[in-house]
This record gives C-alpha cells, sequence and structure tokens, in this order.
C-alpha cells in the first residue's frame, strides 16, 4: 500500500472483508479539523493552508472540518440566546463544535431520532438505513 493509509485505498468489498479480522488501524475513519483565525472563518476555502488540510482528506479519503477554536472558546462563555448573534456577526451559520459533530455522526453512519411523550422528548443515536423500531430497545 506504500505507506498509504489502508482507507484510501480502493478494495472489492471481498477483499475488504478479507482484512477486516486485521482490525488495522488506518482502516479506520479520520476527520481532519483545521483551526483557523475568526477572520478566516466566514469563508476558510480562501485559506491557503485549509486548502492543503482540505487536499490531504480528500486524498485519504478522510472528513474535514474547519473550526476557530478562539471562536469555540467565547462562545462557551455566552449566554444561549447571544451564541446566534455572535456567530450571525462573523457570517457564519452554525459553531464548529456544530459541524464537528455532524461531520462525525456522517462519518461513523448514525443518524438521529426523536421521541416525544407528555413529559420529555428523547434524542436517540441509529445506525444509518436502519429504521427506529430495529434500533429500539425496551424503556421503561
Amino acid at each position: 500500500m506504500d505507506g498509504k493509509p489502508a482507507r484510501s485505498v480502493d478494495l472489492p468489498d471481498h477483499e475488504k472483508e478479507a482484512i477486516q479480522h486485521l482490525y488495522l488501524l488506518t482502516m479506520k475513519p479520520v476527520i481532519y479539523v483545521a483551526n483557523v483565525t475568526e477572520s478566516d472563518l466566514a469563508d476558510p476555502d480562501k485559506n491557503p493552508h485549509v486548502q492543503e488540510v482540505a487536499k490531504l482528506a480528500s486524498e485519504l479519503k478522510s472528513g474535514m472540518v474547519t473550526i476557530s477554536a478562539q471562536v469555540e472558546a467565547e462562545l462557551s462563555e455566552l449566554p444561549l440566546e447571544e451564541r446566534v448573534e455572535y456567530l450571525n456577526s462573523l457570517d457564519v451559520a452554525e459553531s464548529g463544535l456544530g459541524n464537528l459533530v455532524k461531520a462525525t455522526y456522517n462519518l461513523l453512519g448514525l443518524r438521529t431520532y426523536f421521541t416525544t411523550g407528555e413529559q420529555e422528548t428523547k434524542a436517540w443515536t441509529i445506525i444509518a438505513g436502519h429504521d427506529c423500531t430495529s434500533s429500539s430497545r425496551s424503556y421503561s
């Protein structure tokens, strides 16, 4: 594989099954996170470093998310109502942490469904492609 991660090599399904028992670490999914300044957050693709990380992630068949650790730290100190305002002022729709969680769910093939009762609403994580009834358990 010439020093490449196993996940970046195109293998037919029968070959993937044949090596599955090896538990290769480089077969595990990866997300690269690019940390940018506040000023680069609205349009991170203009940053040459982000472009390099995106190129690498694509070549290695991996995910990639851009965040600003500085902005995330500031968001964590704000009341919930002010967070949306702050993100809007930066011309950003969602926090980097929110984007990272979504990318992670997607990479792992997970989905969320909600159940609502008279007293509470719950979120459940299921494997994509499974319906909620086949993923459900007995809850009392």
